[in-house]
């Protein structure tokens, strides 16, 4: 194990934590879109359309927050990873 090795890893988190963003931003999208359909059937008094967006809207957010929670896990092993890398390289000096 080098040091290049090292910094790649730490390079590859952060690029997953950037994978993880943008996913996220995908599903609260969805859960806009989900909240406005739900709104929407609320106002209009359709019962079934309102149960049925409610249903699909908490699996957006489910979604966004698995999401959110991963991007934060990622940035944070990357950092992790990347302040062990720069420490470890000064004792190979």
């Amino acid at each position: 194990m080098n040091v290049e090795t090292m910094y790649l890893y730490a390079l590859m988190l952060f690029g997953c934590a950037g994978v993880c963003a943008f996913k996220r931003a995908e599903w609260a999208i969805q859960t806009h879109a989900k909240n406005h359909a739900m709104l929407d059937a609320l106002e209009k008094q359709k019962e079934a359309d309102y149960l049925g967006n409610r249903i699909a809207l908490d699996k957006c957010q489910l979604k966004t927050y698995r999401y959110y929670r991963a991007r934060n896990i990622f940035i944070f092993t990357g950092l992790v990873c990347f302040i062990i890398t720069k420490v470890f390289e000064q004792y190979l000096k």
